[in-house]
């Protein structure tokens, strides 16, 4: 049996903005208040909005499925990410999001970073001009 795809190719109004995507975890504690995501994950506000883990099996799947992106000569920009922030503060704890940046530009794919992080992504900025693009907003620091 076959894992289930970490890159995935985004559905509805998602599509305008990315033809792929990883969501390296399913949590997010920044806590916006016009966030989207417990919404489209079923989950409630005080539930997503925790300091989670990487999804089980994040780094593997995403090895497995880079993989495969290079072998094809697949060129599509993955997003990292539609759920979830990649630069949240338990985000930089773990080193998830450095390491799954390091499998895409070891693998020469590119790569696309939104978050709100500001200056946690900065650990990240090598890693960014090899094969990245990279938004960002700002909170304020008590958010």
């Amino acid at each position: 049996m076959t894992a289930a795809p970490v890159i995935y190719e985004p559905k509805g109004a998602a599509r305008e903005y990315a033809e792929l995507a990883c969501n390296l975890r399913l949590t997010c504690s920044h806590a916006c208040t016009y966030c989207y995501c417990p919404g489209c994950l079923h989950k409630s506000r005080e539930a997503f909005f925790i300091r989670g883990p990487a999804r089980v099996g994040i780094l593997d799947g995403l090895r497995r499925d880079a993989d495969r992106m290079a072998a094809a000569g697949d060129r599509r920009e993955v997003m990292f990410s539609f759920v979830g922030d990649p630069f949240a503060p338990e985000a930089v704890e773990d080193g998830v999001t450095l390491e799954a940046l390091r499998i895409m530009v070891e693998r020469g794919l590119q790569f696309s970073v939104i978050t709100k992080g500001g200056t946690r992504a900065l650990a990240a900025l090598y890693l960014l001009r090899q094969g990245g693009r990279y938004g960002t907003s700002l909170l304020p620091e008590s958010g």
